[in-house]
């Protein structure tokens, strides 16, 4: 399986710092929808056989641009949804955002156990995504890749899991509309791009 998974573009709560997971979530600024509107030529040479994006404002806005060009319609799925802030949700202050931030590099690290405040343990995070990852390819009726259009905190998280990543620094920050290319050929997943241009 070839997977891409994408970042959403830049929002307005990008913008302030806010810690914005809940529905529906804000929407893409003027530079979010140019992201967005590079995904086409970035994939031009990317046979798709299926999209996927979270039920979050802001991976339809993005995935719109890509979605027409391929004339895909992508599928909803809720369970692509950012790792939820909990009582930490549209907060801007910095020991908030150290406290998410700090909790999703825990499970980075494998420690899953840990649970953000208010919120989802890293098990439940990781098991969801998973969920969504496999009905993404079950989904897919014909040859080709799976983009899945996302959130920042769990694609670095997922992807670096997932792929068994020591060396978190290799694989850092995913910018907005920034790209991760994995496969699973060989029966387990590896990372082929970080922040494919």
């Amino acid at each position: 399986m070839r997977l891409f998974l994408v970042r959403h573009g830049q929002t307005t709560a990008n913008v302030a710092g806010a810690l914005d997971t809940a529905l529906p979530g804000a929407e893409l600024t003027d530079l979010g929808w140019q992201q967005a509107a590079t995904l086409p030529e970035r994939f031009e040479d990317v046979e798709i056989a299926h999209m996927a994006i979270s039920d979050r404002t802001r991976t339809a806005q993005t995935a719109s641009y890509l979605a027409k060009a391929i004339n895909l319609d992508p599928v909803i799925d809720p369970d692509l949804r950012e790792i939820g802030a909990g009582s930490l949700e549209m907060n801007t202050d910095i020991p908030s955002v150290r406290a998410y931030r700090s909790r999703v590099l825990e499970w980075s690290h494998g420690n899953l156990d840990e649970v953000m405040p208010g919120g989802e343990s890293g098990h439940q995070v990781i098991d969801r995504f998973d969920r969504a990852i496999q009905r993404a390819h079950e989904r897919a009726d014909t040859p080709g890749a799976l983009v899945i259009v996302a959130h920042g905190a769990i694609i670095r998280t997922w992807s670096r899991l997932r792929a068994g990543v020591t060396d978190l620094e290799e694989y850092p920050y995913v910018d907005n509309a920034g790209i991760v290319e994995m496969t699973d050929d060989e029966g387990t997943w590896q990372i082929k791009n970080w922040m494919k241009r």
